[in-house]
């Protein structure tokens, strides 16, 4: 799940950030194995992996850009990936993401390697982007008619 433009206070505090993954962690009921954090002084960002019985969960931020990436695994269905990604951008609350959700493991089925990708953008963001369209639609019109 890619987050962009997320809350200034949660992608800037790293403390947040891990309180937000074991939030995760406890309403899903999933039993961590251990915990990493990379910080990348060069790029401004850090990186959270927490393994998980059956999968894991990454989370890439670089509060800079607002700009925060998730990766979730599971292995064995005991809890949904795309349940735990909307909890966590609930969370980041970010002006706009895509989730990606992909089907591991099943090599048989083609149409489960397909990933199916869904895009949340805020209603403010939606009305910016209208805005710029209808400006566009507008200057191209006006544009003709001087020709």
């Amino acid at each position: 799940m890619d987050m962009y433009r997320c809350d200034e206070e949660v992608i800037c505090n790293q403390i947040k950030v891990e309180s937000i993954l074991r939030e995760v962690m406890a309403h899903f009921s999933l039993t961590e194995i251990a915990q990493y954090l990379e910080e990348d002084p060069e790029e401004g960002g850090f990186t959270f992996v927490i393994l998980i019985s059956a999968g894991h969960i990454i989370l890439h931020a670089f509060p800079e850009q607002g700009y925060a990436a998730a990766d979730i695994m599971n292995m064995n269905d005991a809890f949904s990936t795309e349940e735990a990604a909307i909890y966590i951008r609930k969370q980041f609350g970010p002006d706009q993401s895509k989730l990606t959700v992909l089907k591991r493991g099943d090599v048989g089925n083609i149409a489960d390697m397909k990933p199916r990708r869904k895009k949340m953008v805020k209603p403010i963001r939606r009305a910016k982007n209208a805005g710029v369209k209808l400006k566009n639609l507008v200057l191209k019109t006006k544009i003709s008619e001087n020709q």
